[in-house]
């Protein structure tokens, strides 16, 4: 959406991706592991909201790294599933899932009806151009260099997207996702032991393209939760 025509498309509904068969894609990039934002934000194109949470708790899980309190971790006789096991978590995960997107969904279209960033991008552009006056402020119109480099290299001062479609059609505040990942990695930390050191932990090569041994201080559950939070 660097040109305007593109971006009235995406915003009056008419933008249709390019149909199958169409003409000869071109070969998809070699798979590698997530090493930039712009990986980050491929990811969440294609993922279900609490994915990411769903696969923390699946390894968590297999490491067995169970909070002092859960009632079946020192039996010889019992163990969770129903109840403070498996079902129960990944229940848990989804269940707080579902509500998070619930509240987050009232805010968005009863409280604040927040306008998205590629929807002020085009009320910039058309300022700049003179089309249509907007009350934008002076440090974003005189004082921001980010204009100059967009115009510079689109030709135009709309805001430059990693997708084509632009960003979802409900409103920008507050982020689903991460009204999503507060309460997953509530449940999270309540199920695990946020103090247990991750065995062997390893980082992806600054490729991409291998998975190599982490050599700084031991990393914790509670601190690999964190870093997981703060993705969103």
């Amino acid at each position: 959406m660097t040109t305007y025509n593109a971006w009235l498309a995406v915003q009056q509904g008419r933008y249709s991706p390019p149909k199958p068969g169409a003409a000869t894609p071109p070969p998809p990039p070699p798979t590698r592991y997530l090493v930039t934002g712009r990986d980050l934000a491929s990811y969440l194109h294609a993922d279900f909201s609490y994915q990411a949470y769903t696969n923390a708790g699946l390894i968590l899980n297999k490491l067995g790294f169970l909070d002092a309190g859960n009632p079946y971790l020192h039996s010889k006789t019992q163990a969770g599933v129903a109840t403070f096991g498996p079902a129960h978590l990944f229940d848990l995960v989804s269940k707080v899932a579902n509500a998070a997107i619930k509240a987050c969904w009232y805010q968005k279209w009863l409280v604040h009806r927040r306008l998205r960033p590629e929807e002020f991008g085009g009320r910039v552009h058309n300022h700049k151009t003179g089309a249509a006056p907007y009350p934008i402020h002076a440090d974003l119109l005189a004082h921001s260099g980010a204009l100059a480099a967009t115009a510079q290299k689109y030709g135009s001062y709309l805001l430059p997207l990693q997708f084509p479609e632009g960003a979802p059609n409900h409103p920008s505040y507050p982020a689903g996702h991460c009204a999503i990942t507060g309460a997953c990695v509530t449940v999270l930390k309540a199920w695990f032991d946020e103090s247990a050191t991750m065995p062997a932990p390893v980082v992806a090569s600054a490729d991409g393209s291998a998975l190599v041994p982490y050599g700084g201080a031991p990393l914790t559950v509670g601190g690999e939760l964190n870093k997981l939070a703060g993705t969103c």
